[in-house]
């Protein structure tokens, strides 16, 4: 228990410096690009995020909890996973590239995407979860802190918007330097090789366990990456900068899932596996933890939504202040919802999980589009709200069947 409580303020201190200097990095994008530039910016991450959601495939989430448990239960190794990530991302990757160039009218807003797609390959070897199951979670921070430094500092080298097409360029290199750091870490201090063989009987069976989770995690974080996208097709890029802007504000609150997430999955995982009991009292126990800080942040943050929005952006930004505010209700529902739905996934009910983000995914989908095409960014934002708080109370209906049936 104190090696989990060291681990948590230690991602946590990690996450806060991250999150502060990636703000910082935003912040100036935001006042450098405007409201417009910005938007192509928040455009093009999101989409990002689907493409690695997408060659992901569920297999970071999957090998966070099968490395977790004791040897002889895995399910595979870290070489058969990053192999099978190799594959997918590649697949994906041209899948996407083909639906870009022929979907995407707009030269500028394609141009940007089309270079953060190569992020991907930065993300394919991102080995944080192979830190996270094996507790080793200081020089996970030593790699999240250095490629924060390193993309803060490229940023500020941006001083107009004719520089937007650097910014995804920025973002890969910064990522890659964090990747790199972690894979010669490991594999030099492991004395392990890759080796690229897989038969095609564990990569099935690797793709079967993974792709509920993956499928699940794509609906699941679209309520987060589809409002951007929505906006910029339905209302402006104006609109999904300014969204762009409050949900920035929201990502550095949802630290706190984040880091959640990552101590909360193969915990539970490996309790689960040694003692249901014990694991039904910790998961008690967590809960009244989560539920009081969700409370809080809407008291805190809705009052003061507005000057937190003078003092971050600059004055084209104050109409996001009413987004801030709704989305922080966003924040407290989330967290409630990672809840339930990674206890589905850390006690090995993936099918369970894949049907509680389908359907919500589906829903917030459809709510989202009519909010943007009908009311604009009022809209989507309300929208994305419900959308979490009707997901949340669906995993909770099978979290408490499951649980405690």
């Amino acid at each position: 228990m104190r090696r989990l409580s060291n681990d948590t303020i230690t991602l946590f201190l990690g996450e806060v410096i991250c999150r502060g200097l990636g703000f910082l990095a935003t912040r100036h994008l935001a006042t450098i690009l405007g409201t417009s530039g910005f938007g192509i910016i928040t455009i093009g991450l999101s989409v990002l995020s689907y493409v690695v959601l997408f060659s992901d495939l569920g297999i970071s989430m999957l090998s966070l909890r099968e490395l977790s448990k004791l040897y002889d239960k895995r399910l595979c190794t870290l070489q058969e996973v990053l192999v099978a990530k190799l594959i997918s991302t590649v697949i994906f990757l041209l899948i996407s590239l083909l639906l870009i160039n022929v979907f995407v009218k707009d030269q500028i807003v394609r141009e940007v995407t089309l270079n953060y797609l190569f992020c991907v390959f930065p993300f394919m070897i991102l080995i944080e979860w192979v830190y996270l199951a094996n507790r080793k979670v200081t020089i996970l921070i030593i790699s999240r802190v250095i490629t924060s430094i390193l993309y803060c500092f490229l940023v500020f080298r941006i001083k107009n918007i004719t520089q937007i097409k650097e910014v995804p360029l920025i973002y890969f290199i910064a990522l890659l330097s964090g990747a790199i750091i972690l894979c010669l870490v490991y594999f030099s201090t492991n004395n392990s090789k890759i080796n690229f063989k897989i038969t095609l009987n564990k990569l099935k069976l690797i793709l079967r366990n993974s792709i509920p989770i993956g499928i699940g995690g794509m609906f699941a974080q679209g309520i987060q990456l589809f409002p951007p996208i929505v906006l910029g097709i339905y209302v402006t890029k104006e609109s999904a900068g300014l969204f762009g802007a409050a949900s920035k504000i929201i990502f550095l609150l949802l630290v706190i899932d984040r880091i959640f997430a990552q101590i909360f999955i193969p915990r539970i995982s490996e309790v689960w596996s040694k003692d249901i009991s014990k694991a039904k009292i910790l998961l008690s126990k967590s809960l009244k933890i989560v539920v009081g800080i969700s409370v809080l942040i809407p008291i805190i943050v809705i009052p003061i939504s507005e000057i937190i929005m003078r003092i971050v952006f600059n004055k084209d930004y104050l109409n996001a202040s009413t987004t801030l505010a709704i989305l922080t209700l966003f924040v407290s529902t989330t967290l409630i919802n990672s809840f339930y739905s990674l206890s589905l996934v850390a006690i090995n009910k993936g099918d369970e999980y894949l049907k509680v983000s389908v359907v919500s995914g589906l829903i917030s989908i459809a709510l989202i589009s009519l909010g943007a095409s009908n009311y604009g960014l009022l809209g989507v934002s309300i929208s994305v709200v419900i959308s979490e708080l009707f997901m949340m109370l669906y995993a909770r209906m099978k979290f408490v069947k499951i649980v405690y049936s």
